[in-house]
């Protein structure tokens, strides 16, 4: 007995179905090599924090946790 359509394209589903499951580990590994060291701004840096967006509104920016 031969496989009928139906079997082929279950097993077609669940061979692709691995695959596109397996993507983001075969993405970590190979990623994992080339992956820069990632450097952030000094905190006593202007950039770090300030907790102010520039807002076009205006409604002043309130920041959590100043009263």
């Amino acid at each position: 007995m031969g496989m009928c359509k139906f079997e082929l394209l279950l097993i077609l589903l669940l061979i692709l179905t691995g695959a596109f499951l397996m993507m983001p580990l075969i993405n970590t590994f190979t990623q994992q090599e080339n992956t820069p060291d990632i450097t952030s701004p000094n905190e006593s840096s202007s950039e770090w924090n300030s907790g102010l967006d520039y807002n076009l509104s205006e409604i002043p920016v309130k920041v959590l946790g100043k009263d």
